[in-house]
């Protein structure tokens, strides 16, 4: 934390660099925090964060996310937390927003993980004639192959939503 106030202070006359840091801070605290309070030596809640901030770090992109359940991670949820990954890397590369929104909740028996952005969007018609490798091996396939589903909406200047679903969430 005083490496993170001190780089603020040599930052000072670069307001986007002052802000970058201190959403680094908040971050960091928020994530102990969650740690502290999680059930789970190794949970779901702090691994998506995880996965966020990573994101956030390797794009510069503000990422706000709501993850209101907690479990203990087993294979099942880590391809989830690695596919929301790749919607939020996809976000971040692609749809010049200024703002990502994930959020993760229990809706019945299922998870459901929505990745947002209110950027460029795109034609799903296209990447699906082109193969969309990264979005079918990435993220498609790898929620499949654990028993959920994706999907994905997005149009030309509407931004583009993915929504990830893991049913019989109950039993894991």
């Amino acid at each position: 934390m005083l490496d993170t106030l001190h780089a603020i202070q040599l930052s000072a006359s670069e307001p986007d660099q002052v802000i970058y840091l201190a959403r680094c801070q908040e971050r960091d605290v928020k994530r102990t925090i969650t740690q502290l309070t999680s059930r789970y030596e190794d949970g779901f809640q702090v691994a998506l964060v995880a996965a966020r901030d990573e994101v956030e770090d390797l794009h510069q992109v503000r990422i706000d996310a709501l993850v209101t359940e907690d479990f203990p991670l087993d294979a099942r949820l880590a391809a989830i937390v690695g596919a929301a990954r790749e919607a939020m890397l996809n976000a971040a590369r692609h749809s010049r927003s200024e703002t990502i929104k994930v959020h993760s909740q229990i809706c019945g028996e299922s998870l459901v993980v929505t990745i947002r952005d209110d950027g460029v969007g795109f034609d799903l018609s296209l990447v699906n004639a082109r193969g969309g490798f990264g979005l079918s091996a990435s993220l498609i396939q790898r929620v499949q192959k654990v028993g959920g589903t994706v999907d994905i909406a997005s149009s030309i200047g509407s931004g583009t939503e993915v929504v990830i679903r893991l049913p019989s969430v109950a039993e894991v």
